[in-house]
C-alpha cells in the first residue's frame, strides 16, 4: 500500500492495492482480483482466474454424450438449466436429432422459470454488496418457490440433469403447470416491489449511478451479451434475434435502459 497521498476531486486519497477475494462475499469464490485503487476510483485490476476449474472437458473424453450432460450443471449452478440445453442443441446438432414439440415446451418452461431464479439471485446479492439486505430475503421467498416448482418438474433443485439429448428426462404434469400460472401471476407484480427496494433506492442509486458505465460501443468490443448487453441500451436477444427452439412462437418485449447514463433507468 502506497502512503502517499493524493487530491482525488476534491478529497485527500491514498493509493491502494487490494487483494479481493477468492473468499470474498463480492466473488462467491470464483476467483480473484488485485485492484489498485485511488479512493473509490479503480486505476487497475488484475484478475486470477480458475478457483473452480473442475476439468470438466477431460472428463468429457471419458465420458458418453448422454453421461456428460450432469456435468454440465456444474458450469453455473444457479442457471445449470441452460447449460443441459447448451451442450444437448450441440449434441442433437451433430447426430441431426430433433426435439418432439412438447419437449421443446417442456425446455422452454423449465429455462424459464431457472432463468427468473437466477437473475434475482444476481440482482439481489449485487444489492447486497452494498448494503441493501432487504431484497435479498424478499428474493429468497420467491426463489424457493421456484426451487419447489423446479422439483416438481425434474426431481432437483438446483442441478437439474432435466434436458436430456432428444428430449427431456420427465414430462410437466398438468398440475404442475397450473402452479406454475399460479406463481408467475404473483410474481409479476412483485417485480415492481424489487424495483422499489433497489431502483428507486437514494443509497443504490449514489454508490452505482455513473460508475463503471459500458458504452454501447464498448458492449460491442468486448462481445457483452444478455443483460449486461441491453443494459448498455441495445435490443438484442438471441431467442429472438438467432431464435431456436420455439422462440419463434413466442412474442416478448426487449427491455432496455430508456433514461440518459447514470440516471435511473439508464441506458
Amino acid at each position: 500500500m502506497s502512503e502517499t497521498a493524493q487530491a482525488s476531486g476534491g478529497f485527500y486519497t491514498e493509493d491502494m492495492t487490494i487483494s479481493v477475494g477468492p473468499q470474498h462475499p463480492s466473488t462467491h469464490g470464483v476467483l480473484r482480483f488485485v485492484v489498485k485503487t485511488d479512493g473509490e476510483v479503480i486505476s487497475e485490476a488484475i484478475p486470477d482466474v480458475g478457483y473452480l476449474h473442475r476439468s470438466i472437458e477431460k472428463i468429457g473424453e471419458k465420458v458418453t454424450y448422454h453421461g456428460y450432460v450432469p456435468y454440465t450443471d456444474r458450469a453455473d449452478y444457479l442457471a445449470a438449466m441452460f447449460a443441459n440445453q447448451a451442450f444437448c442443441l450441440a449434441a442433437e446438432k451433430l447426430a441431426g436429432t430433433e426435439v418432439t414439440r412438447r419437449g421443446e415446451f417442456c425446455r422452454v418452461i423449465a429455462c424459464e422459470l431457472n432463468r427468473i431464479a437466477s437473475h434475482l439471485i444476481s440482482v439481489v446479492t449485487f444489492g447486497q454488496d452494498i448494503g441493501a439486505m432487504t431484497p435479498f430475503v424478499h428474493a429468497l421467498r420467491e426463489r424457493e418457490t421456484i426451487n419447489n416448482l423446479m422439483e416438481e418438474i425434474c426431481g432437483a433443485r438446483l442441478t437439474y440433469n432435466y434436458i436430456r439429448i432428444g428430449g427431456v428426462g420427465y414430462d410437466i404434469f398438468p398440475e404442475t403447470c397450473t402452479r406454475i400460472g399460479a406463481f408467475l401471476d404473483h410474481f409479476e407484480p412483485i417485480v415492481g416491489e424489487f424495483n422499489r427496494l433497489l431502483s428507486g433506492n437514494k443509497i443504490f442509486i449514489e454508490r452505482l449511478a455513473g460508475v463503471a458505465v459500458v458504452s454501447k460501443e464498448d458492449a460491442f468490443s468486448y462481445n457483452l451479451v444478455g443483460p449486461n448487453l441491453r443494459g448498455s441500451g441495445i435490443k438484442w436477444d438471441i431467442r429472438r434475434d438467432i431464435p431456436y427452439s420455439i422462440y419463434p412462437e413466442l412474442d416478448f418485449e426487449v427491455p432496455v435502459g430508456t433514461a440518459q447514463v447514470g440516471a435511473l433507468g439508464d441506458s
